[in-house]
């Protein structure tokens, strides 16, 4: 059909850049973005952008994404921020393209975690729900705690309608949050904290389940799984990962290739668990595309393409990850100087001027989101040898701080900006939670 024009909403924020990234390593793709700020990080990934209301604004929002669509004859729409997704579910119909949204009998459902496990109950697949119980009010959870959870000396709550960390919260008791204080473990409230600053809304208290977390990028077609990327969560920041690795765990792909077609009918979605007492449980679906998904597309699977292809192109491809692939993060930084006078009309002409600054001084965006490289080597070179990043590996040399890449990365991009800090200080970083 030669070139495909895609619109990517929200571009300022992780999860849009992740599917433009995504979308970068196409061929015959162009695309458009589109803000409610003329100017993000996510205006150098795209061809053309436009400023737009803000989605809290429906009719405003939606009217300006329908002249959008019909000024570049959009085929695709990606909304890029968990808040425009109901509205695009709502509006999916009238605006007779695909949206990259799942498709499902129960997607609203799929939006309130309390639902979910109401539908995985009646399918039968109780060994995947945690133990949790749904409440409203405040007083309801204080009796809940002490009928349901008398031994647990941290208990997790949840919004039904949370996403990332919003609406998270570990409760214990005095004596634990104040260990917790004193360990610098900023995550968890006591219970007189937490009654104090919510709200009577629909949550669920459950079960405190070990770490690590995991993630499992799903692409489902017909009811069917097409590939399933699982992938271990080592660090994370305000709900965004920072550190993970793509595993090939036996177990984590049969659970979903028993939930994941139950759910949706077509498309891409997310589905988190971590481990219970007897196994692994699921804790969260995300109906879209999220932050992360982008550690799937470093591991060899691009989920924005397979979309286009199954949903625009007709095309059906069957991908395979590289297991084993680790993804981290870090900002990038990019300029715009007052003399580059930027707005929607001009954008295409300056960002050649921006792109050649980029090249030639070494300096990039500014660091509103995070960037992501998805690398599988890393060594640090120390005094002209190479340490391998192994876990049993360590630079003797704590000021050393030259990082390069060896082995394979995407065959269109190399990891070369990674020069701050040393890959130990990194990962004491995050898991100290010093990296936001």
């Amino acid at each position: 059909m030669g070139t495909t024009n895609v619109l990517v909403t929200s571009i300022g924020g992780p999860v849009a850049q992740g599917i433009l990234k995504g979308l970068k390593e196409m061929d015959d793709v162009r695309i458009i973005g589109a803000d409610r700020r003329l100017l993000t990080a996510g205006n150098l990934f795209c061809d053309k952008v436009y400023q737009i209301p803000r989605f809290s604004d429906f009719s405003g929002y939606m009217n300006r994404i329908k002249e959008v669509i019909k000024e570049e004859s959009i085929h695709v729409v990606f909304p890029g921020h968990p808040m425009e997704t109901e509205l695009y579910h709502e509006y999916r119909k009238q605006l007779d393209i695909p949206v990259a949204l799942p498709e499902s009998p129960v997607y609203n459902d799929l939006l309130d975690k309390e639902a979910v496990y109401l539908h995985m109950e009646q399918y039968g697949l109780h060994q995947y729900i945690p133990h949790y119980i749904g409440f409203t009010t405040n007083e309801e959870f204080l009796h809940l705690k002490e009928q349901h959870f008398p031994e647990e000396t941290h208990l997790i709550v949840k919004d039904v309608k949370g996403y990332g960390a919003l609406g998270f919260a570990i409760v214990t008791d005095r004596e634990n949050f104040l260990k917790a204080v004193k360990s610098g473990n900023r995550k968890v409230t006591s219970v007189e904290d937490y009654l104090a600053v919510t709200e009577d809304t629909r949550r669920i208290l459950m079960e405190k389940l070990e770490q690590p977390e995991y993630s499992v990028d799903v692409f489902v077609h017909d009811g069917e799984v097409v590939v399933a990327v699982p992938r271990k969560r080592t660090g994370v920041s305000n709900g965004l990962v920072l550190d993970g690795t793509i595993e090939k765990e036996e177990a984590l792909l049969e659970a979903t290739e028993q939930i994941a077609g139950k759910l949706v009918n077509i498309g891409f979605f997310n589905m988190q668990f971590m481990h219970g007492k007897d196994g692994y449980k699921l804790t969260d679906v995300n109906p879209r595309f999220c932050g992360s998904q982008v550690m799937s597309l470093g591991a060899g699977v691009n989920f924005p393409k397979l979309f286009i292809q199954y949903a625009v192109l007709g095309e059906t491809p069957v991908s395979e990850p590289i297991w084993g692939t680790r993804m981290m993060r870090y900002r990038e930084t990019y300029f715009v100087r007052p003399e580059d006078n930027i707005t929607e009309n001009n954008f295409e002409d300056t960002k050649k001027t921006v792109s050649l600054k980029r090249q030639s001084s070494g300096l990039l965006f500014q660091p509103t989101t995070a960037s992501f490289y998805s690398v599988r080597h890393l060594t640090v070179k120390k005094s002209g040898s190479a340490v391998s990043n192994q876990e049993n590996s360590e630079s003797k040399d704590q000021n050393d701080r030259d990082i390069e890449t060896v082995g394979p990365v995407s065959k269109k991009r190399a990891v070369f900006q990674v020069k701050v800090i040393s890959v130990n200080q990194w990962i004491q970083k995050i898991d100290e939670n010093e990296i936001e």
